[in-house]
């Protein structure tokens, strides 16, 4: 074996048992430019490619030992045809030896006598071949890179995001879109909007999502409240991709709000927990002190009207409306007066409360059935007063939704080690969306409602106010989950005691 040059790149390695075709094969490459290497058999040709790779191989077929056939085999077990090119070269031109080599592995071949414009011909367009598939490989993979750290982009972001074509096929989505979406396979955008969110989008689309994007055209982003037992809020917005030789691609991308719309609500609750404290504080007495001076009017009054049954009825009116003026004064107070004060705290067993509670409203409302499926042992952080108040002002509304029969289970959602989840959950008529954003407002409520002006006429509203503020007070928190005319659940998070 005979090297004309250290190393294998640009290496052309000559392999024929005959001396003088290697010797013509030679110098026809050397004045081309190219360097090489010889071996005069199979076996020597596998053990130079075994250390070093050549650029090509120029293989005779007929040689001893070795042929060039299970030659070409043995080469094409190490490399492919773009790491090694073999060029077949045989003085018999029959297509059985042709088909042979070819198959064997061989890019290509030449036959003996061997042409010298023919040889390099085929040579030079093998290694152009050669360089194009490794050019297509290498930017092959730095596409597949590009396209790995965007989606690895895409992968990070908290929004679902997809990508669209101009026949609304998904060219891209994100891990979280496929999650939302229920991990099932997507491939149309009408089929995003049937399953992400559980299908909550699904009349928004057809209703609005779709003319919107007709009409607005390059983008547009819109927020949507839907009610499903809860308030969900989410925003959608779409925008025209303009990326070269790209057409009509379109991103979309899907954020749910309901989180930050319920912190947003509470912030705003706390405000006017603030504001009205404020005024129950400050002018509740005075307020009081008012009501007071009338209601001693009115029972010196009385003594002069004695007999006089029509105004002793006026005075019926007004000793009335002091007194129900003076009880809501001293409800707004309440709150106020409680939070933050542990004196005559006495920290009692959920179950057995809501049992001493549930005594009197069963007896009261024998048509309603309450199921308490609370078990013995947790220990509220709340004073036995307070305690009772929320389960009171909670279950009343709930007695009051129902019209005719119905139930209202008790139940445990989840426990942490320093709160519970309660659900109070009630058959009744539940609430519209409309009614569910304003049921913590002081002063709303829908019990026995004048529609024309919207004012109840027999509710003060203060009750889920009062439930709000003292769970507050102690570090829980409230939460409302309603259907129309299928009920309701009150989600209470309660402080437990860990004396």
């Amino acid at each position: 074996m005979e090297a004309t040059e250290e190393g294998s790149d640009g290496i052309i390695l000559i392999v024929d048992d005959g001396a003088t075709n290697r010797k013509l094969l030679k110098a026809i490459l050397g004045k081309a430019g190219f360097s090489t290497n010889e071996s005069s058999n199979g076996r020597e040709c596998l053990e130079f490619c075994s250390e070093k790779v050549p650029q090509m191989v120029l293989l005779d077929i007929m040689m001893p030992e070795i042929d060039g056939i299970e030659t070409c085999r043995r080469l094409r077990e190490q490399y492919n045809k773009e790491e090694l090119p073999i060029i077949m070269v045989t003085t018999k031109s029959e297509g059985s030896d042709i088909a042979a080599g070819l198959e064997a592995g061989a890019n290509d071949y030449v036959t003996k006598p061997v042409d010298r414009k023919v040889l390099l011909a085929r040579m030079d367009n093998q290694l152009r071949l050669v360089d194009s598939q490794r050019r297509l490989r290498e930017a092959k993979e730095s596409i597949e890179r590009s396209y790995a750290v965007q989606s690895a982009m895409g992968d990070a972001l908290p929004d679902a995001l997809a990508v669209q074509n101009s026949q609304g096929e998904l060219v891209y989505i994100n891990k979280r879109l496929h999650h939302e979406c229920g991990s099932i396979n997507l491939r149309k955008i009408e089929e995003v909007f049937c399953s992400i969110y559980g299908g909550l989008l699904r009349d928004s689309y057809e209703n609005e999502i779709r003319y919107l994007t007709q009409q607005m055209g390059d983008s547009f982003q819109r927020e949507f409240e839907i009610a499903s037992g809860q308030i969900r809020n989410f925003l959608v917005s779409s925008r025209q991709i303009d990326l070269p030789g790209s057409q009509d691609l379109r991103l979309w991308l899907w954020r749910d709000l309901t989180h930050v719309k319920e912190l947003e609500r509470q912030v705003q609750q706390r405000k006017n927990m603030d504001t009205v404290g404020i005024f129950a504080a400050g002018i509740a007495h005075n307020f009081n002190n008012i009501m007071g001076g009338i209601l001693g009017a009115t029972d010196l009054l009385a003594r002069r009207v004695q007999g006089d049954e029509r105004l002793e009825r006026c005075l019926g009116v007004i000793q009335r409306a002091v007194q129900s003026g003076m009880k809501l004064t001293k409800r707004m107070g309440t709150v106020v007066k409680r939070k933050g004060e542990d004196d005559e705290e006495v920290f009692r067993d959920l179950s057995l409360s809501l049992n001493d509670i549930l005594l009197s409203f069963r007896s009261d409302y024998p048509f309603i059935a309450f199921e308490n499926h609370i078990e013995g042992g947790h220990r509220i952080h709340m004073s036995m007063r307070n305690l009772r108040d929320v389960l009171h002002h909670v279950i009343q509304n709930a007695v009051d939704s129902i019209e005719e029969r119905g139930s209202i289970t008790f139940s445990l959602r989840d426990i942490t080690e320093t709160h519970l989840l309660l659900d109070i959950t009630d058959t009744g008529c539940g609430m519209k969306s409309d009614i569910l954003k304003r049921v913590y407002e002081p002063f709303f409520s829908t019990k026995n409602l004048d529609v024309e002006n919207e004012v109840s006429v027999e509710g003060n509203g203060l009750g889920l106010w009062t439930v709000y503020n003292l769970t507050n007070s102690y570090g829980g928190d409230v939460a409302i989950e309603s259907e129309p005319g299928v009920g309701t659940t009150v989600v209470l998070t309660l402080p437990l005691h860990r004396g």
